[in-house]
């Protein structure tokens, strides 16, 4: 009894530097494996676990545990760009590279911005959600007849169902503090994709979708998504993401002629770069006739003056090639629909590898279901393989296929740059065989679209977004997804999501609340990301 009340007379100070540093469970455990080792008067300057549980009810633990989870959301993010700038580095050590970075003061560093956007936005978001549920419940009661009498239209706004959640979006705001570059960007597009499939969910729970047809699904992006990338690909390259550009180009052979080995050193070899300018060159100019140095080496100039940097490619193509596209992308072989066979025998081995090591790694968690049930775990994961080869080697494939057809069969004037939009939309159309398990490729090509249509956009003069544009992107995000979790909370169907809006909103009821929703599309969630 002496003990406990010697352990009462603890510094102010000390007490809410704990408080708001560990909550009662883990100021217990921290207790019993590091406190108890002090020293005896060090040991009777804290409080005990129970004394001190009992001074955070007492007090109430909403403020500091807001406070906690706030500076541990900061220092989480901050450790984020600490790891990857340390692997960036480490990796371009081992390259021989030197990254040479601007020197920044730490206040003014990336990381330290969006360390502290993501803090606030956190903090914001569990005071707002409190303050306007409590006045909600304030306003509903008998005393504030008055004012709901007074005051209709106010009165009607802060007490409907859904006033918390949309008042708490608005901490979505802090995320401005974050410095406007292509990461904001990117994340603000992929928090709006996320919820936006959470949408869907609670309409489609809610038999918005009942009577669609077995055909539709989320591969219907597709088409769009690849239009708009290919076109870009062409014509807006500095909008295009690199990535997506060296996949094409380096699972794609027998297109875009690489340098001979005997080529002269002397002389330079367009780069793939240099020749897909050109492809976008020849549709400026409306598709030229080629004329081929071979069949008259008396003309002086075959080429327009904006193609002679492919001249090498161009100069050693077929004789029997008579349009300056094919020139470009198979000179060697007359035969548009052979080089596009020739591309699929290349092709589909080279993606049939790749896909069996990316898609054996992400099923090496779920080895023990192998155990279990090896033939149709071994079924699904071969028709996982399958469908994602095939599909793939076709939507690349047809996509340059697109660009022959086209050539060969419309006028030369007829949508001589919006054919490679509409060769990308059919190019979108073989996901269909990935209709029940591409659904997070999908989405993925979806976000990579948009940020790139962005771009464009922006670049083109079609919009001119704001400095905040995406800030307020996320702010109408996080309304929506608090809406949709008071609508449905089962249509939050991702648990990163479902346990950060419990988080940022505070009620620890839900934080482990199972989702037993399944995918309400009528497409297969895949086990992969």
């Amino acid at each position: 009894m002496a003990d406990e009340t010697a352990q009462t007379k603890v510094h102010p100070a000390v007490q809410q530097g704990i408080q708001y540093t560990l909550s009662s469970k883990e100021y217990a455990y921290v207790y019993q494996k590091l406190l108890r080792r002090l020293s005896v008067p060090a040991q009777s300057k804290l409080p005990s676990p129970a004394r001190y549980a009992k001074l955070v009810e007492t007090r109430g633990d909403f403020n500091a545990a807001t406070v906690r989870v706030s500076i541990r959301a900061f220092l989480a993010v901050q450790a984020i760009f600490q790891i990857y700038d340390y692997v960036v580095a480490k990796l371009a050590a081992r390259k021989g590279q030197r990254i040479f970075t601007v020197k920044v003061p730490y206040f003014k560093s990336a990381g330290f911005r969006f360390s502290l956007s993501a803090g606030l936005v956190l903090f914001f978001h569990r005071l707002l959600h409190r303050f306007l549920t409590r006045l909600r419940s304030n306003l509903l009661t008998r005393d504030a007849a008055p004012f709901r009498k007074r005051n209709p239209q106010i009165s009607k706004l802060l007490t409907s169902r859904y006033a918390p959640a949309i008042g708490a979006g608005l901490a979505g705001y802090a995320f401005s503090l974050s410095p406007a570059d292509d990461l904001r960007l990117t994340i603000a597009i992929y928090i709006a994709t996320r919820i936006g499939e959470f949408g869907w969910e609670a309409l489609e729970e809610d038999g918005w979708f009942k009577n669609r047809p077995w055909w539709f699904g989320s591969w219907m992006l597709m088409p769009p998504v690849f239009g708009q990338l290919l076109h870009a690909f062409l014509f807006d390259r500095d909008c295009f993401p690199p990535g997506f550009g060296n996949f094409i180009i380096n699972y794609t052979p027998n297109y875009i002629p690489r340098k001979p080995s005997n080529f002269p050193a002397n002389l330079t070899w367009p780069s793939t770069d240099t020749a897909v300018d050109g492809l976008a060159n020849i549709s400026r100019l409306h598709f030229p006739p080629y004329v081929s140095p071979i069949l008259f080496p008396d003309q002086k100039r075959t080429l327009p003056s904006v193609l002679e940097a492919v001249a090498p490619i161009t100069s050693s193509a077929h004789p029997l090639i008579d349009k300056m596209t094919c020139t470009l992308m198979h000179p060697s072989e007359p035969s548009c629909m052979k080089n596009n066979l020739v591309y699929y025998l290349k092709s589909i081995p080279r993606f049939a590898r790749f896909f069996t090591i990316v898609f054996t790694l992400f099923a090496l968690p779920r080895y023990q279901k192998f155990f279990q049930q090896p033939g149709t775990e071994l079924n699904r994961l071969s028709r996982l393989i399958l469908t994602t080869t095939i599909s793939i080697s076709a939507s690349i494939g047809t996509s340059w296929g697109m660009i022959c057809f086209f050539q060969n069969f419309l006028p030369r004037h007829v949508l001589p740059t919006k054919r490679w939009f509409w060769g990308g939309f059919v190019a979108g159309m073989p996901a269909f065989l990935m209709r029940e398990t591409g659904r997070s490729q999908f989405l993925y090509s979806l976000r990579t679209s948009l940020l790139s249509l962005w771009k464009v956009g922006t670049k083109k003069g079609y919009w001119k977004p704001g400095k905040t544009g995406d800030v307020w992107m996320v702010v109408i995000s996080l309304m929506f997804l608090n809406v949709i979790n008071d609508y449905n909370a089962t249509a939050v169907t991702s648990g990163l999501f479902r346990r950060g809006l419990t988080i940022a909103r505070g009620d620890p009821d839900q934080a482990h609340q199972p989702n037993t929703t399944t995918k309400g599309s009528g497409e297969k969630r895949p086990n992969h990301p």
